[in-house]
């Protein structure tokens, strides 16, 4: 608490956190109707392509990359992410379904002793009914499975809800990270 109060006296906003859950026991079960699946070579694509979107967009906004630079790195990472498709080594790519329509997806890597969620994402006219928990749920038995002791994963603390989902899990400040305009 001491360094959080250091750093805004300083100037210094917090802009993200990195939140991290330990994993113990076994993982609650989806509710009834939900069901995760691996992600299909076809959704793959069409998945890539809307990351690659949102990825840039977040690099201009928090790097302050031009459009083009942004582009370009956000594919470069992908890339790198993964070289063989939607099966790279220690990424996984999960689709939630409920009631038969897909409601969301889930990106995690593996990490030494962690499980990491790069991107969860429900479809915005799916939102509000609790499928984000399952998706997080869906992490923790993943990682359960995968013989990983803790789930983590990056928020921008502007996103309210998320912060509150988060928290209502179990997930906990283990990292801040912090801005200030050096102008």
């Amino acid at each position: 608490e001491a360094g959080l109060r250091l750093a805004a006296s300083l100037g210094y906003a917090e802009d993200a956190r990195v939140l991290r859950k330990v994993l113990r026991g076994s993982a609650p079960a989806l509710p009834a109707g939900s069901v995760a699946r691996r992600m299909t070579d076809t959704e793959f694509d069409a998945w890539r392509e809307h990351e690659r979107i949102a990825h840039a967009e977040v690099l201009r906004e928090h790097l302050g990359l031009g459009e083009e630079q942004a582009a370009e790195r956000s594919a470069h990472d992908l890339a790198a992410a993964f070289p063989e498709g939607p099966r790279g080594h220690g990424q996984r790519l999960w689709v939630l379904e409920h009631e038969g329509a897909t409601v969301g997806t889930l990106w995690v890597t593996d990490r030494e002793t962690d499980v990491y969620v790069m991107s969860v994402e429900v479809a915005e006219e799916h939102r509000g009914r609790g499928h984000g928990r399952s998706l997080l749920r869906w992490t923790e038995a993943d990682g359960l499975a995968e013989g990983h002791r803790a789930a983590e994963l990056n928020v921008h603390t502007r996103n309210t809800p998320a912060l509150r989902l988060y928290a209502s899990l179990g997930y906990r400040p283990f990292q801040h990270h912090f801005v200030k305009p050096l102008i």
